[in-house]
């Protein structure tokens, strides 16, 4: 895991690259609108893609998908590899980063961004579970989207090989 709270994985497929890119673009349609396929998005004939969750559990419609799911194909002798790369919200992201900023003004500083100065554990507090439940957010967005990932592209028991990255 970067610092970033970007998520790389690697998955090597027994199949071949064009069997693996139809399984792929049969997965998703191009439309989000339509609820019956997982994900929606573009595949290049190149082998990049770009997925995103058709039904999201958590969705901030102002600011986009909590997570996003870039990756790529390559060719291999006999199988396919496909690298993921599983991002946050650009925004949640600088929330999250600035949430220990936050908590050094309050513990340290004159607590300004509060008003008052004599609730200091309890503003701390307050930011502190605020940046968790920010945090347990994306963590859980991004864990379910591997797995949903997963899930569409294992086919006929053919197993996935993952590798963290």
């Amino acid at each position: 895991m970067k610092i970033g709270l970007i998520k790389r994985y690697s998955y090597t497929i027994p199949n071949s690259f064009d069997s693996t890119m139809m399984r792929l673009k049969s997965t998703m349609n191009s439309k989000w609108f339509n609820l019956s396929k997982s994900f929606y998005g573009k595949v290049d004939d190149d082998g990049k893609f770009n997925l995103k969750q058709s039904i999201s559990f958590f969705s901030f419609m102002r600011v986009g998908q909590t997570v996003y799911l870039n990756g790529q194909l390559v060719k291999d002798e006999n199988c396919t590899t496909i690298h993921i790369k599983i991002s946050p919200n650009i925004f949640l992201s600088i929330l999250i980063f600035l949430i220990p900023l936050l908590w050094l003004n309050i513990l340290f500083g004159d607590n300004s961004f509060f008003g008052k100065s004599d609730t200091r554990f309890a503003n701390f507090i307050l930011t502190f579970i605020t940046g968790l439940v920010l945090y347990g957010v994306v963590q859980v967005s991004s864990y379910f989207l591997r797995r949903r990932f997963e899930k569409a592209m294992s086919t006929n028991g053919l197993p996935l090989t993952l590798q963290e990255i």
